[in-house]
């Protein structure tokens, strides 16, 4: 599995058999099966942080409701009787916070089962391969991934899934343990110990690194692009501001339906809603266009953006030096230092924008990837969209 070109196309039931050299260890081959125990074990892998989500918004709901109900603050009431004024706050905070939680988990399930649901046949196909040194997927349209061991910081089996954080702490790759056979899962455990155990021994001797800044190179026949993948802060900064509306939406969204599950679930609120005469009071109290619940999605959404800067920021720190190679295939993310394939996108899967900036490469309606056209010459531009346009070509019937 770390070939320089894997062959791309649907995926086999062929896997290697024999021990990798040196190991003793035969690799290990499943297919991607997810139930919704499953997915909701994953949901539930950051509950810290909808926790923290959950507490932080109804800290922020419990003080607007304190400024609604009681304008302004006295700062004479409130030195006389803070706890008073804090037990207020806290007692209006358990509520939505205990509500923001379950939101959060409950629209996280059945979002995620969704997704599983509609790319069922795609994810029907898609096989592991965990070996001694590396662990590898490919799915039926030809997405090839291969992550050595050494590239992730967690690994951290449970009951039902194999977690595992890479460097940058924002990427996580979950992996169930009934996408193995019976037979299998002892042996698969019995691998991912042995490689903590290792990852946890000290190291007597670093590899070299290899070279941090390699020229862009065409091989002798001029029918692939290698080049070194950088970003300038502008650039990085460009790929952010094209994240913040997705953020925005989502907040926007998730609000909308804890906003209505809180109109349902309080006394007060249901007294409220059934007592407006107005078509267009109702549905301005179900759309919550009141200053307040205004004001407090103004403040969600500025929230999600920070947060959502503050975890771009950590995960581009940590992001390794690799490479592009681009050919009539697809797009190939190749380390540093060697050859080694990390990443394969076929072309026939994904969905090519040119911007003067950017070559935007988007897989469904999400971007993927951002490559800067600065590290290409004028040549190689036409090159690549030359043969992303004939490859979605070929494919279209």
């Amino acid at each position: 599995m770390h070939d320089d070109a894997p062959p791309p196309g649907p995926v086999t039931d062929d896997a290697t058999t024999e021990p990798q050299a040196g190991t003793g260890l035969q690799p290990i081959t499943g297919r991607l099966r997810t139930t919704p125990l499953d997915v909701l074990a994953e949901i539930l892998l950051g509950w810290k942080q909808l926790l923290a989500n959950g507490i932080l918004l109804g800290l922020f709901w419990s003080i607007s409701l304190q400024t609604h109900d009681y304008p302004p603050f006295d700062h004479a009431v409130g030195q006389r009787e803070w706890g008073v004024v804090m037990e207020l706050i806290a007692l209006g905070a358990l509520q939505p916070a205990a509500l923001t939680f379950t939101v959060l988990v409950a629209s996280g399930w059945f979002w995620r089962c969704l997704v599983v649901y509609c790319r069922r046949n795609v994810r029907r196909g898609t096989t592991y391969v965990l070996s001694a040194k590396s662990i590898s997927a490919r799915d039926a349209n030809g997405l090839y991934t291969d992550i050595a061991w050494d590239d992730f910081r967690i690994i951290r089996p449970t009951r039902r899934l194999l977690v595992l954080r890479m460097r940058g702490r924002s990427r996580r790759l979950v992996i169930t343990w009934n996408s193995f056979a019976r037979q299998d899962v002892s042996r698969a455990k019995a691998l991912v110990q042995m490689v903590r155990m290792h990852k946890a021994a000290p190291v007597a001797a670093c590899s070299p690194t290899g070279t941090t800044a390699l020229p862009a190179r065409l091989d002798a026949e001029e029918d692939e692009v290698t080049v070194p993948l950088s970003f300038t802060r502008g650039e990085r900064f460009s790929i952010f501001l094209k994240l913040v509306p997705y953020a925005a939406l989502m907040t926007l969204g998730l609000m909308l339906m804890l906003h209505l599950v809180l109109m349902f679930s309080l006394t007060d609120r249901r007294a409220i809603l059934s007592g407006a005469t107005d078509m267009i009071d109702r549905v301005r109290l179900l759309l919550g266009l009141d200053p307040q619940t205004l004001c407090i999605n103004a403040g969600s959404v500025v929230l999600s953006i920070v947060f959502l800067f503050v975890n771009y920021l950590r995960q581009i720190k940590a992001q390794p030096m690799s490479r592009v190679r681009i050919d009539a295939q697809g797009i190939r993310l190749l380390d540093m230092d060697q050859d080694t394939v990390r990443f394969f996108t076929p072309w026939t899967v994904v969905r090519i924008i040119s911007t003067p900036r950017f070559l935007e490469v988007k897989q469904g309606k999400r971007m993927s990837f951002c490559y800067p056209w600065r590290l290409f010459s004028p040549q190689d531009r036409a090159r690549i969209l030359a043969w992303a346009a004939q490859a979605r070509g070929v494919a279209q019937p």
